[in-house]
């Protein structure tokens, strides 16, 4: 998506699976989907429908790994990857707004104001109502890894600068999101954040 956004829902909504897509309509910054069944309009920032005959009903977040093409490979080598030369002349090095992808130039915190670069890659979790959010940035200044707990629970966060990818564990009912700083405080704007050695609240 346009924030980069990482999140997997179940399509089953009453017992009938749904086909979704991208309705290229934005709510709170953040794509709405669409689904082919009823014609609803979805909120990935509520997690429901938000028109339709479905409005009001939630989307269930389902848990997923988030891993770098070398991992994948290894696990599953017989996998198809898409190819960029595919027909179209599309630079798939930048993002929508033309920006390249983010870079260690984003990991610069304003930690006075609780205030981050918004492409810095995040990692919020959420559970029973509550959410806290990672900052690449604190993440890396704790030399990558993270032992922390939320909810009660244990949770172990990895960030990879180069792959800009999490690794996340934790137990099962706590969903992970990964997303840009700029989605999450529009998301979520009341979780807590994580700072190396601090604690603070959007």
């Amino acid at each position: 998506g346009l924030c980069g956004t990482s999140i997997v829902y179940d399509r089953q909504i009453d017992e009938v699976p749904l086909t979704f897509g991208m309705a290229g309509l934005l709510y709170r910054s953040d794509i709405l989907l669409y689904d082919k069944e009823t014609n609803s309009l979805w909120s990935r920032y509520l997690d429901e429908a938000v028109t339709g005959p479905s409005q009001g009903k939630p989307l269930a977040n389902l848990p997923f790994r988030m891993v770098t093409l070398g991992e994948w490979k290894a696990a599953f080598p017989e996998s198809t990857v898409v190819s960029k030369d595919n027909g179209f002349d599309i630079d798939y090095s930048t993002t929508p707004s033309g920006k390249s992808s983010a870079g260690d130039n984003v990991y610069t915190s304003l930690p006075k104001h609780l205030n981050y670069h918004p492409d810095m890659p995040v990692l919020g979790v959420k559970k029973g109502g509550r959410a806290k959010v990672y900052p690449a940035g604190e993440v890396l200044v704790k030399g990558g890894k993270v032992e922390d707990t939320f909810e009660g629970a244990p949770i172990k966060i990895q960030y990879l600068s180069e792959e800009q990818v999490f690794k996340v564990e934790s137990a099962t009912d706590i969903e992970p999101v990964k997303s840009h700083w700029s989605e999450w405080i529009n998301k979520a704007p009341g979780s807590m954040i994580y700072q190396a050695g601090t604690e603070g609240k959007l």
